[in-house]
């Protein structure tokens, strides 16, 4: 009987211990979700865009609730790094700056400005118009094709208002935006004239708080 007894006991422990770590509670799954995937840092109005290039930094203020999802996908590839190493592939001598394509971080400058993340962003329109310093998304044919490519624009371009998103501005740095621009081009070729003849790299693209930042 006393051996009885004990096989009963263990027994119930047994069972206690089955029915508590039941692989079917959502309670016991979630921590192994956790470990793989990625934490997304929580947004916040304060945040900026701190670009360190080669001729200085430029940074940027975001239009978050004009253009959310736009914001969002820049904010996610700076964060990953997608955009550090990039370059300023495009220069229009006061009047636009573009980069942001990660085939321009390879040897090959025929490429630069055909690149995309793989990703594509619905396009917001918003109010806001194409003045200097505004900050926009390139796009091809289709409104909904821009990807990771960025442009500074230099000049009003009202030609430009509601065909590409405005998604923040430069509120340090015009002048290194401006310094880029006017960088020698491949002007004796005409698909070219526009691409520097010297990589004007992005280092990085940080996202920071303003407040934490220093006066450039």
């Amino acid at each position: 009987m006393k051996y009885l007894s004990w096989g009963i006991l263990v027994v119930a422990v047994l069972l206690i211990f089955a029915c508590s770590s039941s692989p079917s509670d959502t309670t016991m799954q979630r921590p192994r979700v956790g470990k793989t995937a990625p934490s997304v840092p929580e947004d916040s109005p304060d945040d900026v865009a701190l670009l360190t290039t080669d001729k200085g930094r430029i940074v940027i203020r975001f239009f978050q609730q004009d253009a959310p999802k736009t914001v969002a996908n820049f904010k996610r590839l700076a964060r990953s790094a997608f955009y550090n190493r990039t370059t300023f592939h495009r220069v229009a001598p006061g009047t636009l700056i573009q980069g942001g394509d990660p085939l321009s971080k390879d040897n090959n400058p025929w490429n630069d400005g055909a690149g995309n993340s793989g990703e594509f962003i619905p396009f917001e329109r918003n109010n806001h118009k194409h003045v200097r310093g505004a900050v926009a998304m390139a796009r091809g044919e289709a409104l909904d094709s821009a990807s990771c490519q960025f442009f500074i624009v230099l000049k009003r371009m009202p030609q430009w208002d509601g065909q590409y998103v405005v998604f923040g501005e430069v509120i340090d740095g015009l002048d290194v935006a401006d310094q880029i621009s006017r960088v020698r081009t491949y002007q004796e070729d005409r698909r070219y004239k526009e691409f520097p003849t010297t990589k004007q790299t992005i280092k990085s693209i940080e996202i920071v708080k303003k407040d934490t930042l220093q006066k450039g």
